[in-house]
């Protein structure tokens, strides 16, 4: 993995992940991934970037969750607009972008977001959920 952080459960009992995308199907494989990779973690599901930033808005940071999963191509609000409005926010949390692209050019573009700690190819496997969570 690249630049990101290995995570670990805090004050929690569960590690908490969010998971951005607009495919319902793709949202349901990497919970399964992340349930099947690591111990003792959930999982909230949003289908588009505005109801995932309006939920962090209206969230007090401490019951953000531990790690954000963002895909890039969505409606309404694209991944890399909900990155701009992200990066608004006062509190940040580790946030990968998991997207179908291989474009190096979205790939560099994403990993220059400084709060973005690392560009997947969809889908996430077990191996790279095990590298984010520091479990390898």
């Amino acid at each position: 993995m690249g630049n990101g952080t290995a995570l670990q459960a805090s004050y929690r009992d569960e590690l908490q992940v969010m998971l951005i995308d607009d495919d319902e199907v793709v949202n349901t494989i990497h919970e399964a991934t992340l349930i099947r990779s690591v111990e003792q973690i959930s999982t909230t599901q949003f289908l588009g970037a505005v109801e995932a930033l309006n939920w962090l808005k209206s969230t007090p940071p401490a019951l953000w969750p531990d790690l954000i999963l963002l895909d890039l191509n969505m409606p309404g609000m694209n991944g890399w607009q909900f990155l701009d409005e992200y990066l608004k926010l006062p509190h940040k949390t580790v946030l990968y972008v998991v997207s179908s692209s291989i474009d190096p050019v979205e790939i560099q573009k994403a990993k220059s977001y400084p709060c973005v700690a690392d560009y997947i190819t969809k889908p996430l496997t077990p191996h790279q959920a095990k590298a984010i969570f520091g479990e390898l």
